[in-house]
């Protein structure tokens, strides 16, 4: 374990944790190559245990540069595929090795960056623009309802590197949604379209 160290993961919108290798010998580490894999082949290995009793918590592994590679032969591929598994049991006394994976503003924070979004039509895309405003003008407590949680879910998505709460728990997205409704997200939205003869 004194090998085993946590480092940071930085990222453009939150901070997350991992566990690395201390880079040092030690005549205790096993390291294990695959070099015939074919593809109907694969590796499983563990990344993470709950559980306090188990024989193997988490497996280290990496990618190396072969010093006998052949000249002119093409590199080897392969395909990471991340599964989360849940087992009945008692509960875990098992304390936790790493921190909260994210780290990112105050529902506060985020509601204040989604409103502003109404201060600044002009950056909508124009197509957007014109169906928000024919569904604010035909319903705007839907067109409202609609629009905050397509927002609020859009900054939640973990593929989203733009977003402000990827991961986010639905709690975390309610606690958004319930303060866009209190600063009369609604209101807002209604002022922006409800002269139809504006130019946006």
């Amino acid at each position: 374990d004194e090998d085993v160290v946590k480092v940071d993961l930085r990222y453009d919108k939150f901070v997350s944790e991992s566990l690395q290798l201390r880079l040092a010998p030690n005549s205790r580490h096993k390291w294990l190559y695959f070099p015939k894999l074919v593809k109907d082949e694969l590796l499983l290995f563990k990344q993470y245990d709950s559980d306090p009793g188990a024989d193997v918590c988490y497996a280290f592994h990496c990618a190396f540069t072969h010093p006998h590679e052949l000249f002119g032969v093409s590199p080897r591929e392969s395909i990471e595929v991340r599964v989360v598994a849940f087992f009945p049991a008692q509960p875990s006394t098992c304390q936790d090795l790493l921190q909260s994976p994210v780290t990112f503003p105050s529902a506060a924070e985020v509601a204040a960056q989604l409103l502003s979004v109404l201060e600044r039509p002009e950056e909508w895309p124009s197509e957007s623009l014109e169906q928000v405003r024919r569904h604010v003008l035909r319903d705007v407590h839907g067109a409202s309802e609609n629009l905050m949680k397509l927002l609020v879910s859009w900054h939640s998505a973990l593929d989203n590197p733009a977003a402000s709460m990827p991961g986010a728990s639905a709690e975390q997205q309610e606690e958004v949604l319930n303060l866009l409704r209190a600063d009369d997200f609604q209101g807002k939205l209604w002022s922006l379209f409800r002269n139809t003869s504006r130019r946006i």
